[in-house]
């Protein structure tokens, strides 16, 4: 079963939606099948499938039809079935929770119906609706498009020339197009500073030069916001006014939605690491500051109040790197809930396993990262490497000689770790093989040793084997 697309879709329901699911597919109205139900039921017990290998097809069959052999073609078509019932729910559950989008829909079949009194009652409710939302991004005006492109419609089919619906419907989809242009541009910005990736910028430079001479960059927000963050971060050797661009997204930060305020936030933060990265080491705190802005206002949750794991172990490296002990063991245990499963255990061990160890509690932190098991090789270094400096500082030779064994092999049959990866890791493990046999060497090897080190490029965690080596 858990290749089946049924299982990943079912697998990603919470609680409030199978409780929701279980009713959809039993009205009437949308099912009639009682293989359906049982299929519905078996998967609703199981869920969230802590023992995913006991879900085998015959195992789920036998709950469908107790009394008929294992039928492989009517079991797909009944997960077939059931698929398509849970995106139906899904679907009417995004249009019930969308009450703009809602009244849009209501509205154009309204007028499908000829029923212009009831088109204009759904017409005013969207307007309603937008002024109390206060949101003013893209998706705003693609809506108001829609509502004018919709009344403009309804008049013409009465033979009425009144062009001032058709009007603001090209001016709100025209602002729909700006708004998402520069953003799909500041999003390629940040992508390009991270990898090798040619992007097309279309129609940018006119679509600016359009945007000053209306002056929409300073009274629209949906195109504000992304035409200073544009404008300042395509300059390679320009100064980025943090604090400015600080102010402009707490002036703004009612008119978009969550999602969009996260890739907000994000671009700002990823420039602060960029700059820590080359040297610049205030950009850390400033990283740190626009986190626990972000954490303070919910940013980060999604719809589902879920957190992401490269998110949380984020912030908390680098808090504690910054040292903020006390703000980052409170994070920790606040977030861990809402990291979403499988991986809420594995991370939040390595976490506080981290945090345990910034402070020497080496027993505790051992114990929580040899339960931790990564797919990700980032994380997989990680945990060894920070094992590694806990087996030499403590002395456990026999611990560290088998795990720098270990270490070695799993670099090696990493294809895409890049040979720089590899490089600066193999060079961690042969150094602290030669650590190791300090205790006997002689003044001399030991300066050979220090130099060596100094003048190896790439190197994990070189300010560390420098300290060591004077303390031995």
């Amino acid at each position: 079963m858990q290749s089946n697309l049924l299982f990943a879709l079912f697998k990603s329901l919470n609680k409030k939606e199978l409780r929701e699911l279980k009713r959809f597919v039993r009205s009437p109205f949308h099912n009639k099948r009682e293989d359906v139900i049982a299929l519905c039921d078996c998967l609703t017990r199981h869920w969230p499938f802590p023992d995913p290998d006991k879900l085998t097809k015959e195992y789920v069959y036998r709950h469908i039809h107790p009394d008929r052999p294992f039928d492989r073609k009517h079991f797909y078509y009944v997960c077939s079935f059931l698929k398509k019932l849970i995106e139906d729910y899904l679907l009417y559950r995004q249009l019930r929770d969308k009450p703009v989008a809602r009244q849009l829909q209501l509205a154009r079949v309204y007028r499908y119906k000829g029923l212009s009194r009831h088109f204009t009652e759904s017409a005013q409710t969207v307007e309603k609706l937008q002024d109390k939302a206060r949101l003013r991004n893209a998706e705003y005006h693609f809506q108001r498009y829609r509502l004018h492109h919709e009344k403009f419609q309804l008049a013409s089919s009465r033979n009425r020339t009144d062009a001032s619906d058709l009007q603001q419907a090209t001016d709100h989809l025209d602002l729909f197009y700006r708004s998402e242009q520069l953003r799909l541009n500041y999003l390629a910005l940040g992508i390009r500073s991270m990898a090798n990736f040619e992007f097309n910028e279309g129609a940018l430079s006119q679509s600016l030069a359009y945007i000053e001479q209306k002056g929409f960059q300073q009274a629209i927000p949906a195109i504000e916001i992304y035409y200073h963050y544009y404008q300042v971060f395509s300059d390679k050797d320009g100064e980025v006014d943090l604090e400015q661009l600080k102010a402009l997204v707490s002036q703004h930060d009612s008119a978009f939605s969550r999602e969009e305020l996260r890739e907000i936030y994000f671009m700002p933060i990823n420039f602060c690491i960029r700059q820590y990265n080359m040297g610049h080491r205030s950009y850390l705190r400033e990283a740190f500051r626009l986190y626990q802005q972000g954490v303070q206002y919910g940013i980060f949750l999604d719809n589902n109040q879920q957190l992401s794991r490269f998110t949380y172990s984020n912030i908390i490296m680098i808090a504690l790197a910054l040292r903020e002990f006390q703000w980052v063991e409170a994070f920790i245990h606040q977030y861990h809930p809402h990291l979403r499963q499988p991986y809420r255990e594995h991370f939040y061990n390595f976490n506080i396993a981290n945090f345990y160890f910034q402070q020497n509690d080496y027993p505790k932190a051992t114990h929580l990262l040899q339960q931790v098991e990564f797919e990700d090789p980032y994380y997989q270094l990680e945990t060894r490497r920070m094992l590694l400096k806990i087996y030499y500082v403590q002395g456990e030779n026999t611990a560290l000689f088998s795990l720098l064994e270990s270490f070695q092999r799993y670099i090696y049959r990493q294809k895409g770790l890049g040979k720089d990866h590899v490089e600066r890791f193999h060079n961690l493990i042969r150094f602290t093989h030669r650590l190791l046999g300090l205790p006997t060497a002689t003044a001399a090897t030991r300066e050979r040793l220090q130099t060596e080190i100094e003048a190896t490029p790439k190197v994990a965690d070189k300010k560390w084997l420098l300290e060591q080596l004077v303390k031995a």
